[in-house]
């Protein structure tokens, strides 16, 4: 606010709206849900659905993978990691209905 009114001298801080939080999960760091999934990829050595990578990442970290909750939320986000990389052309579907299954490009 000090910084503002010193360049501002007009402006009122309180018209700022806030930014809002972003949940980035506190069980993974920057980075780790990707390279988990290539890992769990490679290991399998076959196409696998977003819910099996999402196990394995869960019992990588050490997580309990019976936690629906938790297990719905890792899902979750494990789906728009999946798109990313994607993107990327790491990964690519190879199944798409009824379930979506993934598998390492080359």
């Amino acid at each position: 606010d000090a910084t503002l009114r010193l360049f501002h001298p007009d402006a009122d801080p309180n018209h700022i709206t806030a930014v809002r939080p972003v949940w980035r999960g506190i069980y993974f760091r920057p980075g780790e849900r990707p390279r988990l999934c290539l890992v769990a990829l490679r290991d399998a050595g076959k196409p696998l659905p977003a819910p099996r990578i999402a196990e394995y990442l869960m019992r990588a970290k050490g997580l309990d993978v019976n936690h629906r909750p938790l297990r719905a939320r890792v899902v979750h986000f494990m789906a728009s990691v999946l798109a990313r990389m994607e993107r990327r052309g790491l990964i690519r579907k190879t199944i798409v209905e009824p379930e979506v299954w993934w598998e390492l490009v080359g």
